[in-house]
């Protein structure tokens, strides 16, 4: 997921655009999804291999359901947005009176860019022959 934040500085015209990409994921069906730590979600990004290939039927069944539920998600990750946008105002806050700089405003630009979508299954626990 691509975050992007619009920073303008108080008291000119003058903005800038700031982005950050993270690693997110969950467990589980969507609504009742159990959030995975940003540790858990880049260690599992990192380390899941294909073991076996998916039926193209499935493939289609496991993103469709994903896809057709997103608004629910969407909501979510807006939340995620703007939650990220004041931990980066709060960060600045800390540098811009350590520096005696501007205040600025940040402030996240929606909707968030989805620039990638997995679906991981469990190994089968069988095979047919």
């Amino acid at each position: 997921m691509r975050l992007r934040y619009l920073i303008k500085n108080n008291g000119s015209h003058s903005q800038l655009v700031a982005e950050e990409c993270l690693i997110i994921g969950f467990k589980g069906d969507i609504g009742s999804e159990d959030w995975l730590s940003k540790d858990e979600a880049e260690s599992l990004f990192k380390s899941v291999r294909p073991t076996t290939n998916v039926a193209e039927s499935n493939q289609k069944y496991w993103i469709e359901s994903v896809l057709n539920e997103f608004d629910t998600l969407k909501d979510k990750f807006d939340r995620l947005a703007f939650t990220r946008a004041e931990n980066l105002l709060q960060s600045y806050e800390h540098v811009r009176k350590t520096m005696r700089m501007r205040k600025v405003n940040i402030e996240p630009l929606l909707p968030v860019d989805i620039l990638s979508l997995s679906v991981i299954l469990p190994p089968p626990r069988f095979q047919l022959f």
